[in-house]
């Protein structure tokens, strides 16, 4: 699919700076909408995020509803009329993951509305926006769009083989905690009352799962805001986490840019949303003879985790 700039009618846009993108595929022509909302704003809600306006739904006549999104981020615009809007590569990683989610909602190509999209179970509705998140440090995709405003270089290999290293540098430790956390919000949505307090609960889940003590009177988990919005699911991240590495692992990093890979995933995986079960979207997307476990899955992080380790200690030697 090509993603190309549409104009809009009067009133359609809530904001001059929105962009309206239609998504357009090479033999069945405009299947979904995305309107980009990228700046920061004083009246705009701060949260980065991606929602549907009209979700994907068959039609009586057998067609098919075209999905009409929102990719909703809050990038600090320029306040120098000579200066473009700069991107940081971080702030690249998180456009590109809630594009991943856009993208999953405006691929959708379901009978219900209801089951369009993200609108899935929750183990698997993190798979596109973390596979996504690979690209950003891919120097094959990199070239294609990221340049110096003034000479319009691109960054060097070495030097974004760097930052990513870089980026991953604590990625161990941040998996344990993932871990543990999501044990927390686990117990903490099970049997009623806790037999320990909560500070008793977190720092024996940390003391067992990573590699560095709980501080006292610290109390992390008050900031975990995810016990709230993603009640007893936290786990879902690194279950999303671990089918996304392996899709990459496996099916993009030899050729991130195939059209081939990309078309099948996206009619094993990304258009079906909440309508298939999550086994049979993840088996159809390595194969149907390969039934996917939590080995592979646990394998997956771990050898990454090792990979990255083993690059970061040859370059930075």
């Amino acid at each position: 699919v090509t993603l190309n700039k549409q104009p809009t009618a009067p009133g359609e846009i809530w904001h001059p700076s929105v962009i309206k993108l239609s998504v357009d595929h090479v033999t069945e022509g405009t299947v979904g909408y995305i309107y980009c909302d990228l700046f920061e704003r004083k009246d705009k809600i701060p949260h980065d995020c991606h929602f549907t306006i009209q979700c994907s739904r068959r039609l009586a006549d057998g067609s098919s509803q075209l999905p009409i999104v929102v990719l909703h981020v809050n990038i600090p615009p320029s306040t120098d009329p000579n200066v473009p809007t700069l991107l940081t590569l971080g702030l690249v990683e998180n456009l590109f993951h809630e594009f991943g989610h856009a993208m999953h909602s405006a691929l959708a190509r379901t009978r219900y509305q209801h089951a369009s999209g993200t609108r899935c179970q929750t183990d698997i509705a993190e798979i596109p926006s973390q596979w996504m998140e690979y690209f950003v440090y891919e120097p094959r995709v990199v070239k294609l769009f990221a340049r110096h405003y003034q000479t319009g270089q691109t960054i060097p290999d070495e030097l974004l083989q760097r930052l990513h290293l870089a980026q991953n540098c604590f990625q161990a430790h941040r998996t344990q905690v993932q871990v543990a956390c999501a044990m927390f919000d686990h117990e903490f949505h099970g049997p009623y009352p806790l037999t320990q307090s909560y500070d008793q609960l977190y720092s024996s889940l940390l003391t067992k799962h990573t590699s560095l003590p709980y501080i006292s009177s610290t109390h992390p988990y008050l900031k975990f805001y995810h016990l709230v919005d993603y009640g007893a699911r936290f786990s879902s991240y690194i279950i999303a986490r671990s089918i996304a590495t392996k899709i990459w692992h496996d099916q993009f990093l030899k050729d991130p840019l195939s059209k081939t890979t990309g078309e099948q995933f996206r009619k094993n995986f990304l258009q079906w949303g909440g309508e298939r079960e999550p086994n049979e979207l993840v088996g159809n997307v390595f194969s149907s003879t390969q039934k996917l476990t939590i080995d592979h899955m646990t394998k997956a992080i771990t050898d990454e985790i090792k990979e990255n380790a083993q690059q970061r200690d040859s370059l930075f030697k």
